[in-house]
């Protein structure tokens, strides 16, 4: 049965009290039927020539009218539950055609039963009839009495009572066998819908979806599906058990390994180039093949990349996976199935049960989870092999899992990252039952959280209007493709969940505020991302975080299972997913290593750090990661370890260098890492006049402030974490560290200094630069300043008295002497007007206009009569920072001629309607221009407009707001 069918049925059965008592009648009639089936063998006693009286034969066997009237009342009573549900039930149209289908189908079933149990009273009379018994005889009688011509009426009647005879057994039988599947299935169905009810859901849930993640049955038009979420755990605890044994035989196992992989890659290129042949054991392995790294390898890359066959790994690799590039630029490796099905098998599934195990509130939920993943961008070469990063959306098994998720296929399939953020983020807010954040590292949930701070207002927006991206246009228009799959998926307006996102977005920020019945949060923590995951918490506010896998491009290494909220996460190498050797570092705080003797898995010390070396299924040998680890115990002969951080990022020192991980780990150790959104050390300056100190620039996070107190605490930290450090600090050749403090948030161009307080506008003030500016600088146009007065609701005065010349200027200098006294668009949303005063009093102004000189603010003008505008409305959720970039955006490309073509602009409007007779809760910029019937010059302009006002103070673009295009020929109102 499908799966809209089970939840079609779960439907009807909730909205009738008396559903229940139905299936213990049924049970019941189960009962009675087994009971008839056992008295009915008077009639299988006639089959096996067993001696029966006739009047024990003619007699209706016990219970059969009884029966027959518990089916005829059956019958009714599913008429009954139909009719109910369907005046009853508020449904689509869809669920009661399905509903009625069902229902005919039960019906069906039921009339064929009974239809049967008439057949079979039918058919235990004729078998009463005693021209229908058949004596007991001998061999010797039977064949005697064969019938002579004339008898066969006789053997045919005796023939047809013993093929009725076994008829009758198998109906008996299968009548049996369908009555106990049918009450199997109404109990599995019963026990369904009171799970499925009792657990939490998502409020994006329907009876169909829920049922689906119950089942994990993703796919509605599929049979159940037997390779998910149910079998995974099945199949996760199997192979944790598995990942155990593998470690109490570590060094076996990791020695099997280590031959079958070397007998793998002996038939390769690499192979046959490095020796493998003669290399069969650990010693001439370790003596024979060197530590490597990956310039060793870049030549074999470039055969691989040109199409060769058989390089590193037998066969060709399905990709040349680009690594994440947490240890500087990334990397090309190839990829083969192996990997991927062994990260599954003994990853994957292990993670699944640990998680069913260590968080069982998880399982009972069918709350959604923001999977936060984004498309790769692959492209081919030359030779057929794609390059590019392994990414969730790509997989095999990808779509079979969407039903659990919060965002819908649609946003994954979105290539520019900023835009797909904004449709993961959407999604999430609109869900305030989310259960679990999902992200591959702590940094990622951080930006999630971020970008929520910075355009919650415009997501609000986006809920309550029910749709995505109405007030927003997204970074890359090929996104608009998705817009109405994402908007369908949002299913409809939502302004309560709105006003709610809103109010909570005023308050300190924290995950719970926002989905108070958050379960989990899945990411990589530890090593580099140690400091984010202290911040993390601190956002989080509890939720617990499980860090599952120590896994990279080249594969799966570890895997954490035993989840602990305190510290950092523990990960057992497994031993069989690749061959572990390990450089132990000279010092501590150091990233140099011994480069000769190796430890193998089993040998290292607990308490120790090393440097991990490993041998892969994609062909690389001894290989160094550029990953530090520290041993903090032992499962059997294998580590279990922590991530320290990455060897290859370092700042240098006066004597030596820093790790990046180091300084990582003493920024952990502090209130600056709960404080900050990033932290990074800048490279040290000489200073002939000063001493020379570390230099830490820091983008505290909303409401947070470092302190002095905090640097200090930094610095005790670092000192203890590093002999180098603590041994420059001692001596008196490094400094108290510097703080140096990035703008917070985003900076707009915007006069209002509530909006840009780090905000500095200055000039380099050079003999040249003054003598410049005391010459007049002129602008292309001539350009004039209007005021539109309010105009009283009577309508009985004209647009053009409303409208006055205040001032013109033709040059940078009159330019700004006028605009340094001209209010911004942001003081609106501070409930300021803008006024007048005139002789017969103050008059509110409610539209500044800059024309080019001669041409009025008046569509009646020649110029403009035969032109149009762009209309953009913003809403106060923006922010006052944005909405004063985008006018002044368009008001310094405007006079200095950049939006080309700069000769079709005759002028801009501000105009305010946030209040006053005709207020629609907006601020409205209009960008008039001539001749609307070019429809080549306006799309060229409407482009350049909108690429002008996206564009940010460090030249980057942004998102610009939704455009309308307005011909003067058709609108009649200004």
């Amino acid at each position: 049965m499908h799966a809209p069918t089970l939840t079609h049925i779960a439907l009807v059965w909730t909205w009738s009290l008396f559903v229940f008592r139905f299936l213990g009648e049924r049970a019941e009639l189960g009962r009675q039927l087994s009971a008839l089936g056992c008295q009915t063998e008077m009639a299988r006693a006639t089959a096996t020539n067993e001696e029966l009286s006739t009047d024990e034969v003619a007699e209706q066997p016990p219970g059969m009218e009884q029966a027959a009237s518990e089916l005829e009342c059956l019958r009714g009573r599913l008429r009954n539950i139909l009719e109910v549900a369907l005046e009853k039930g508020n449904l689509e149209q869809v669920e009661v055609d399905e509903i009625r289908r069902e229902g005919r189908e039960l019906l069906l079933t039921v009339d064929r039963l009974f239809s049967e149990m008439q057949e079979l009273q039918q058919a235990n009379l004729r078998l009463a009839q005693p021209e229908a018994r058949i004596d007991d005889r001998t061999e010797e009688q039977a064949l005697a009495m064969l019938p002579r011509e004339g008898d066969l009426p006789g053997l045919q009647a005796e023939r047809r009572m013993r093929e009725e005879s076994q008829s009758l057994r198998s109906t008996v039988d299968r009548l049996t066998r369908e009555m106990e599947e049918l009450k199997r299935i109404n109990d599995d169905l019963a026990a369904k819908v009171d799970d499925v009810r009792s657990k939490e859901w998502s409020e994006r849930h329907t009876w169909l979806t829920a049922v689906q993640q119950h089942d994990h049955r993703p796919q509605p038009s599929r049979e159940y599906d037997k390779v998910l979420f149910t079998s995974l755990r099945c199949r996760g605890l199997l192979q944790q058990q598995q990942l155990l044994s593998d470690s109490a035989d570590g060094a076996a196992v990791q020695t099997r390994l280590l031959q079958k992989l070397l007998l793998r890659h002996q038939s390769t290129e690499y192979g046959r180039a490095e020796g493998l042949q003669n290399v069969s054991c650990w010693d001439s392995f370790r003596r024979q093949h060197p530590i490597t790294n990956f310039s060793h390898y870049e030549p074999y890359i470039s055969r691989i990349q040109a199409g060769e066959a058989n390089i590193l790994a037998a066969g060709r690799p399905r990709l040349l996976a680009m690594t994440s590039a947490t240890a500087g630029a990334p990397k090309l490796l190839p990829d083969v199935p192996d990997i991927g099905q062994t990260f599954a098998r003994r990853g994957g599934s292990v993670a699944l049960a640990v998680i069913y195990k260590s968080f069982p509130e998880m399982s009972a939920s069918l709350q959604h989870n923001l999977k936060l993943a984004f498309r790769a961008s692959i492209h081919h070469l030359e030779s057929g092999l794609a390059v590019g990063c392994k990414r969730a959306p790509d997989s095999r098994n990808f779509d079979r899992l969407l039903c659990a998720y919060s965002s819908p296929r649609a946003a994954y399939d979105i290539m520019n990252e900023a835009d797909a953020m904004y449709a993961h983020a959407l999604f999430a807010l609109k869900d305030r039952n989310l259960g679990t954040l999902e992200a591959n590292f702590a940094t990622n949930i951080c930006d999630l959280l971020d970008f929520i701070q910075d355009h919650g207002w415009s997501l609000a927006s986006d809920i309550e209007a029910g749709r995505i991206w109405s007030y927003e246009r997204p970074e890359n228009p090929e996104t608009e493709a998705a817009e109405a799959a994402l908007n369908t998926a949002l299913g409809g307006p939502d302004p309560s969940r709105a006003k709610e996102v809103r109010e909570l977005l005023g308050r300190a920020f924290s995950v719970p505020l926002l989905w108070p019945r958050m379960k989990l949060v899945i990411t990589v923590t530890g090593g580099n991302f140690e400091a984010a995951t202290v911040r993390l918490r601190r956002l989080l506010c509890g939720v617990p975080i499980y860090s599952p896998f120590y896994a990279s491009t080249e594969g799966l290494l570890g895997i954490n299972i035993c989840p602990s909220q305190d510290g950092v996460p523990e990960y057992l190498l497994d031993a069989g997913s690749m061959v572990f050797e390990f450089l132990q570092l000279r010092e501590a705080g150091s990233n140099n290593a011994h480069e000769h003797a190796t430890l193998r898995a089993w040998e290292v010390e607990v308490g120790h750090a090393y440097e991990i070396l490993v041998t892969t299924r994609g062909g690389l040998c001894r290989y160094r990661m550029g990953d530090v680890v520290r041993v903090v115990g032992k499962l059997g002969q294998m580590p279990l370890v922590s991530l320290e951080g990455r060897t290859g990022k370092y700042l240098p020192l006066p004597d030596g260098q820093l790790p990046d991980f180091v300084f990582t780990r003493s920024l952990a150790k502090t209130a600056i890492a709960e404080k900050v959104r990033a932290a990074v050390l800048l490279q040290l300056q000489d200073n002939a006049f000063s001493q020379r100190s570390l230099q830490l620039c820091i983008e505290e996070d909303l409401g947070q402030e470092v302190s002095q107190r905090d640097v200090l605490d930094w610095d005790a930290a670092l000192r203890s974490e590093s002999e180098g450090y603590r041994a420059l600090r001692e001596a008196g050749r490094l400094g108290v560290p510097v703080l140096h403090r990035a703008p917070r948030g985003m900076a707009y161009l915007s006069f209002n200094e509530s909006f840009n307080t780090n905000l500095k506008f200055t000039t380099d003030g050079t003999d040249e630069n003054d003598d410049m500016l005391k010459k007049d600088l002129p602008l292309r146009y001539t350009w004039s300043i209007w005021e539109q007065i309010m105009q009283s609701t009577d309508k009985t005065s004209a647009y053009s008295d409303a409208t006055h010349k205040v001032a013109s200027f033709a040059t940078v200098q009159t330019f700004w002497k006028l605009w340094n006294h001209m209010p911004q668009p942001s003081e609106l949303l501070e409930q300021k007007r803008m006024v007048r005063e005139q002789p017969d009093g103050l008059h509110v102004i409610d539209a500044v206009m800059i024309f080019r000189e001669n041409i009025r603010p008046e569509w009646e003008d020649k110029t403009n009569a035969a032109g149009g505008h762009f209309q953009f409305q913003l809403k106060p959720q923006i922010g006052g920072g944005q909405v004063d970039e985008y006018w002044n955006n368009l008001v310094l490309g405007m006079i200095g001629a950049t939006i080309e073509p700069a000769n079709m602009i005759t002028g801009l409007r501000l105009v305010d309607k946030l209040s006053g007779p005709r207020a629609a809760g907006v601020i409205r910029l209009e960008v008039w221009f001539s001749n609307y019937d070019d429809t080549q010059a306006v799309n060229a302009l409407k482009k350049n407009v909108e690429k002008c006002m996206a564009t940010r103070l460090d030249g980057s673009i942004g998102t610009a707001p939704k455009c309308e295009v307005k011909s003067h020929s058709t609108s009649g109102k200004h």
